[in-house]
């Protein structure tokens, strides 16, 4: 019986396509089944998951709702505080002093306290500084610090001055002043022009 070429041929080649195709399909069977795989471990995350979410929300509600029973269920307390009559009225304020400790340096006048009270008082003025100072007290409306009028302040009101304190030297100054405001100075050449003022109430 005559070979057909050409039908042999064909033979040949229907032999040889199922193994490639074979390959090609196993080859896709698998990827498909990796593809399959990955996503039921991806499911089994996810669930996992929402089951652990869930979980914890439910936990939360319980423990929720238990503190909402025990708080209904507790009888709230009102506790009041007494304060002694002492403590609620306010102290009564410290009698002003009839002294005030001043300190002078370059180039400042420093008043402790700085309110006294009036009739007799006592400056006792300490120069800290390192060159010699005055002390002079003016009764006056206007702040320290605006009696400039030339290059020095205007001692208008002057109701009484040290007019030389040495450095490290203390000196005592008594006057009686009536309420008001004051202004306190060294009004050497130079000093109230570069600070040394300080204002001072009597009251």
């Amino acid at each position: 019986m005559p070979v057909d070429m050409e039908t042999y041929e064909q033979e040949a080649l229907a032999e040889l396509a199922p193994p490639a195709r074979s390959a090609e399909t196993q080859a896709l069977a698998e990827i498909r089944d990796e593809v399959r795989a990955q996503r039921a471990e991806a499911t089994r995350v996810y669930r996992a998951f929402a089951f652990f979410a869930g979980l914890a929300l439910i936990i939360a509600l319980a423990n929720l709702v238990a503190v909402a029973v025990k708080l209904d269920g507790t009888p709230s307390k009102t506790v009041t505080v007494t304060t002694p009559a002492a403590a609620a009225a306010p102290a009564a304020a410290a009698p002003a002093a009839h002294a005030s400790a001043v300190t002078l340096s370059e180039f400042n006048v420093a008043p402790k306290p700085a309110s006294v009270a009036s009739g007799a008082v006592t400056f006792n003025v300490s120069n800290a500084g390192k060159v010699e100072h005055e002390f002079v007290v003016l009764k006056t409306s206007k702040p320290a610090s605006d009696l400039l009028k030339g290059g020095r302040a205007d001692e208008a009101g002057n109701v009484g001055e040290l007019g030389s304190v040495k450095p490290g030297q203390t000196k005592a100054l008594k006057l009686k002043l009536a309420a008001g405001h004051y202004a306190l100075i060294c009004n050497l050449p130079g000093h109230y022009a570069a600070g040394q003022y300080a204002d001072l109430t009597v009251k």
